[in-house]
């Protein structure tokens, strides 16, 4: 139990090369039934793959009994960490098909993840190039403490939160796991029942999906989004915490964001929204949001296409979209392919958009360009109340401009302090949030900033007709 608690950390990659054999070789090969046909050709190596043949030894790459012994040599060992693929035995709180599958499992090689040599490799390398696949950055190896992490950072714990059968979710945690990351693997997203289809995905979870904040008791659901095969990502991909979050802290304080006193709160620690909030702002959720004003729902057609119909979207030359998920590679290109269906001859994400003002500095640019500016102007307003913002040390704000750790970690907000920092948060923590819904996130910006100094920026502020009033939260 201990080592199988180890959760899949993986060795880097989850490559499948040339195989030594040609494609046309491949392709006449009939999909595996049974992980000994895989092994007659993927045999132990001596290295996870060779790099003057580009083979791949299965068990050196998918299994959890293989490690390094002191000089470096593949060895067998019960302590290797586990690697995401496939498992000696099932863990004792998620059954087989959650996550993983087992080495025995007729599921383990074609039905769940290679359909032969054909789609499965394709897809196998261009997830390898995924953040999704990355089991060394930081949503893998960050160390948790709360069960309930494992729902979002890791294979296994995501399908037991999305799974049909979990009469908890969204309210979910599960007693006894270790909250270790590890990577979400083919069996986080698919059932690993059978090999996904265009036609049959067999995905976890389609359609409705509830959007939620905070965790065990204190949950609340946001807002409920149909997202159709898109539901999968929005699972995750929606920010954690939300305005409703940042109210119940302050009502722990004893303070009422929707009175007319500017109370200060000492010793108050900012909830932090969490990272890469995309579905918050597809569909205009969970900012903290100013009585008296609207806020738009979001662009029905982003909407419609939803999370697959941009990021799944291939683009051959370049190497993204498809399961890479990609919008932008290592080079920062953009993958403007898939915007060019819809907004014309553009050559990058800034050239996306009508002209417009809406930072107030009297020059208009693309939506993509303002928010980075109306995102300046709201920090320097936050630093004229010597709250000081760093992207690259958790919790952000400090109160001293060039010392940022724990001694200096800003503890003291008013309210209309804390709302902008969060709001500010939310925005900057999805970097395409410009893409997914800029007319919320500018109405979110400005009107903090409105907040924050008792008056309106200059420059516009976007609206729909079909925006909504604000949402206005109670005490629990």
């Amino acid at each position: 139990m201990p080592r199988l608690m180890r959760l899949f950390w993986s060795i880097g990659v989850f490559a499948l090369g040339a195989c030594g054999a040609s494609p046309a070789s491949e392709a006449e090969l009939p999909a595996p039934s049974t992980l000994g046909a895989c092994l007659d050709c993927h045999s132990p190596p001596e290295a996870a793959v060779d790099a003057e043949t580009k083979t791949v030894g299965i068990a050196g790459t998918h299994f959890d009994n293989w490690g390094r012994d002191a000089s470096g040599a593949l060895v067998y060992t019960d302590t290797a960490p586990l690697e995401g693929m496939l498992l000696e035995a099932p863990l004792d709180w998620a059954t087989e098909g959650l996550g993983y599958v087992t080495r025995s499992s007729p599921n383990a090689c074609s039905a769940s993840c290679h359909e032969g040599h054909s789609h499965g490799v394709v897809i196998a390398l261009e997830w390898a190039r995924s953040k999704h696949a990355d089991s060394q950055s930081a949503p893998y190896t960050h160390v948790f403490t709360d069960p309930v992490c494992s729902r979002c950072h890791s294979a296994a714990g995501f399908a037991a939160y999305v799974d049909a059968s979990n009469l908890a979710y969204p309210q979910w945690t599960l007693a006894g796991v270790v909250p270790q990351g590890y990577h979400l693997t083919c069996n986080g997203c698919h059932d690993a029942l059978a090999y996904p289809t265009a036609d049959a995905p067999h995905l976890r979870r389609e359609g409705v999906v509830p959007l939620v904040s905070g965790n065990g008791t204190s949950f609340v659901v946001d807002g409920v989004v149909s997202a159709g095969r898109s539901a999968v990502c929005v699972s995750c991909h929606q920010a954690r915490e939300s305005g409703a979050t940042l109210y119940r802290a302050m009502r722990g304080k004893n303070a009422d964001p929707y009175d007319a006193v500017a109370q200060v709160m000492t010793g108050f620690n900012l909830p932090n929204p969490h990272y890469r909030g995309a579905a918050a702002f597809l569909y205009g959720y969970k900012g903290f949001e100013l009585p008296g004003r609207a806020y738009t729902p979001g662009n029905a057609f982003h909407q419609s296409i939803g999370c697959v119909g941009c990021h799944m979207v291939r683009d051959e030359g370049a190497g993204m979209g498809g399961h890479t998920l990609l919008m932008r590679d290592q080079a920062g290109q953009d993958h403007i392919s898939v915007c060019r269906r819809c907004h014309g001859p553009v050559n990058g994400f800034t050239e996306i958009g009508l002209l417009r003002d809406l930072d107030g500095d009297g020059v208009a640019k693309r939506p993509a360009l303002e928010l980075e500016a109306l995102k300046a102007t709201l920090l320097a307003a936050l630093a004229t109340a010597a709250l000081y913002y760093d992207d690259a040390t958790y919790p952000y704000f400090f109160t001293d401009p060039l010392v940022h750790g724990d001694a200096t970690r800003a503890r003291t907000w008013t309210e209309a302090q804390a709302i902008a920092a969060f709001n500010f948060l939310l925005v900057a923590k999805d970097p395409g949030a410009f893409a997914h819904n800029f007319r919320y996130a500018t109405q979110l910006l400005r009107d903090a900033y409105a907040g924050l100094l008792g008056h309106e920026p200059s420059g516009e502020r976007p609206a729909t007709a079909d925006d909504r009033p604000a949402t206005i939260f109670t005490a629990p």
